[in-house]
């Protein structure tokens, strides 16, 4: 941390300390205290102000501060029953809560809505592929390198997905880079949530050649039928693990299959455009590739990069897909409720 941030965050403590109960004291001691790393401390100061004056403007830091199931917990102002069109303090614009798939022509624009959804896919793509490359490399420089290059992807990727929860129209831009931290987590909880749903498949299927064998048609068959439950698994896992920021809530079958259960239809929906967007970005990169075989490296580096940003829209999308999914059927799902 600098040390400029350390000086305002010691200032607006002993600030603090002189009048506790003062609401300008207490937003500018979390303001210092979250530059400062200090998050726990920040979401303290800022749920005591609005506590004793619950406006909408405090209302609207709180949900940037706040994780989904931290921000659930916390009532709305007095005069603000329903969620406005646009969220005072934050300005964010509020989607109307309709049925899922009247939602959905809010998904397919989404990585490219605005100029600044686009510098994100752009950045978001130069980043994954810088990243890739410092995966070759070796020594604590390269991985940490490329902890952060993966990291503000998968920690936008989350963000993506709670905005969306949340009804928001436009994208927040990047995460907090205040906690750098949780860039490795983000990493982290994305890759449990796909080892969870295809990685028994892939172990089912690959143990045998790695032992030098070939897998026999029983193997095969069944780990196929492995992945097709995992896929139909996936898009749950990720509503569960970013909306509970606890990749274990992944494993808590019973609970995801009741929540299942209670938005079948609009649940097979999200399903389809997962597998139509993978189709889809499959068939764009074969495409691709194929007439790319004579090109110049120059050219060939371009595509590669052009490649990773068609992989990071769909991911945006089926992030935000299932956010939209969430928020059509909060009150169904009940899960903070």
């Amino acid at each position: 941390m600098s040390v400029h941030a350390e000086g305002k965050y010691r200032a607006a403590r002993e600030r603090l300390s002189g009048a506790p109960d003062d609401l300008g004291a207490l937003r500018e001691f979390s303001e210092a205290a979250r530059a400062f790393g200090k998050r726990p401390e920040a979401l303290d100061a800022l749920k005591a102000a609005y506590a004793k004056r619950p406006t909408p403007e405090l209302y609207a830091e709180l949900r940037m501060v706040c994780t989904f199931p931290e921000f659930q917990a916390i009532a709305k102002p007095p005069e603000s029953g329903a969620a406005p069109p646009k969220l005072a303090g934050s300005g964010a614009e509020i989607l109307p809560r309709k049925p899922f798939p009247l939602l959905l022509d809010q998904v397919l624009f989404y990585p490219v809505q605005d100029g600044q959804s686009i510098f994100i896919l752009v950045v978001s793509a130069l980043l994954m592929s810088f990243g890739h490359l410092l995966g070759f490399a070796m020594g604590g420089i390269a991985i940490s390198a490329t902890v952060i290059c993966f990291g503000l992807v998968y920690g936008y990727l989350w963000t993506v997905m709670t905005a969306s929860g949340m009804g928001e129209k436009h994208t927040r831009g990047w995460p907090d880079l205040s906690s750098p931290e949780e860039f490795g987590s983000a990493i982290g909880q994305y890759f449990m949530v796909s080892l969870l749903c295809f990685g028994p498949s892939l172990f089912l299927i690959a143990w045998p050649l790695l032992n030098g064998e070939t897998p026999g048609l029983e193997r095969v068959v069944a780990g196929l039928g492995l992945a097709v439950l995992g896929l139909l698994y996936y898009p749950m896992a990720l509503m569960l693990t970013g909306f509970t920021h606890n990749v274990g809530e992944t494993l808590n079958f019973p609970a995801a299959i009741r929540s299942i259960a209670k938005i079948p239809l609009d649940y097979v929906i999200c399903l389809g455009f997962f597998i139509v967007s993978f189709v889809a970005v499959c068939v764009i990169e074969w495409v691709i590739l194929s007439m790319s075989a004579k090109v110049p490296i120059p050219v060939l580096l371009v595509l590669m990069i052009f490649l990773r940003a068609i992989n990071v829209y769909m991911l945006i999308v089926q992030m935000r897909t299932v956010g939209l999914l969430y928020y059509s059927r909060e009150k169904d799902l009940g899960w903070f409720q």
